[in-house]
């Protein structure tokens, strides 16, 4: 049996989903059986772990064609399209193309990375994509309770995997880790951080009050984001503008993007990791799990979907512009111990996906 993950981003591509399609794939590498399994991105064409010779798609109408020339030798018996990614943009091209592969017989389940908390122009496109699948993944269990109650799907054709952490534990020593502070902070003081991508969505306004109010107080402290501000992004160029208005060029540090072993060894020096969510809090949300498996506080915004801490070193805000929460929190509830990884497993992710891939590829319509 031929399996075909098709994603728009894959390492090194910039893309939290790109990076979850690597670990997915490599999971099912390690638990197949008399599988073939396959790979294409916007700039690879993998088999079973190896580079085939290929030549990058745009996912534009102009790709079409040759795209479907691809995956018709490959002739996969099911296809796992991972949606959305950063490489397909607005374009509607790429769900022309699923069309195109459902009209040719293929048989198709879409990994569905976001739904719920997106726009409805967004839910739109979605919406006309899901008609080309055949069964669904999704990474929220509220994903899967709106698509069945606006029966876009059925509960048996939707099957909700929890997500794991795309960075791996650091491996950093003790007086590393006192290295790396000693390097922002010096022998004493508060180092805060953030990861993940800067959109509107994230809150990061949040951290850059919070830089405020501490420096207000006289606090000795450094916020560092790993992520980056790009100088075409506007949003980028408010927050930017907000740090220099509030003066706190010397209190903020963007390292820019970085390699999954120094994110997870910045996260793991932190006293806190703040995400200050303007939706608050899911399971989706892999850099809350990154963080939380290094063994390091987190605060983020409490959700309607989640109530309660599943982790004594997760905790929760109201509301993400609650400074005065966060502030309590960092002086009178963060506990200093290594907790165990939390959350799923990578091999879990890859027996239970590879199991619904193939059951899939057996079903008739």
């Amino acid at each position: 049996m031929n399996i075909l993950v098709l994603t728009g981003t894959y390492p090194p591509d910039k893309c939290g989903v790109g990076d979850f399609t690597s670990k997915l794939y490599n999971s099912l590498l390690e638990v197949r059986k008399n599988n073939d399994i396959y790979l294409l991105s916007s700039n690879q064409l993998i088999k079973n772990g190896s580079n085939l010779e290929f030549k990058p798609i745009r996912w534009s109408f102009f790709d079409i064609k040759r795209t479907l020339e691809i995956i018709r030798s490959i002739n996969p018996s099911i296809i796992d399209f991972q949606f959305p990614t950063l490489s397909y943009r607005k374009s509607i091209s790429v769900l022309f193309l699923i069309t195109r592969l459902k009209m040719s017989g293929f048989r198709i389940v879409v990994t569905l990375h976001e739904y719920s908390y997106s726009p409805k122009l967004a839910q739109f496109r979605t919406n006309f994509l899901l008609r080309s699948a055949s069964r669904l993944i999704v990474v929220d269990e509220l994903y899967k309770a709106d698509l069945v109650l606006s029966k876009r799907a059925t509960a048996e054709n939707v099957l909700y995997i929890p997500v794991a952490s795309s960075i791996d534990r650091s491996q950093l020593s003790d007086e590393g880790i006192q290295l790396f502070r000693k390097k922002y902070i010096g022998s004493n003081g508060l180092l805060i951080g953030y990861f993940g991508f800067i959109i509107p969505a994230k809150g990061v306004e949040t951290l850059i009050q919070l830089g405020y109010v501490l420096k207000q107080q006289g606090r000795v402290f450094k916020i560092i984001i790993a992520a980056e501000l790009k100088r075409e992004n506007k949003y980028h160029q408010q927050l930017s503008k907000l740090i220099r208005e509030k003066g706190l060029e010397n209190e903020f540090t963007i390292t820019g993007y970085l390699p999954s072993n120094e994110i997870a060894d910045l996260l793991i020096s932190m006293d806190v990791v703040v995400f200050p969510f303007v939706n608050g809090i899911s399971t989706r949300n892999t850099s809350v799990l990154a963080a939380l498996n290094q063994g390091v506080n987190v605060i983020s915004t409490r959700s309607k979907r989640i109530l309660n801490s599943p982790n004594k070193q997760l905790h929760f805000i109201d509301h993400y512009t609650n400074i005065e929460q966060i502030i309590n929190i960092i002086d009178h509830h963060l506990i200093y111990e290594v907790t165990q990884e939390i959350g799923s497993t990578w091999e879990v992710i890859g027996r239970r996906t590879m199991d619904f891939l193939i059951d899939s590829a057996k079903k008739v319509n």
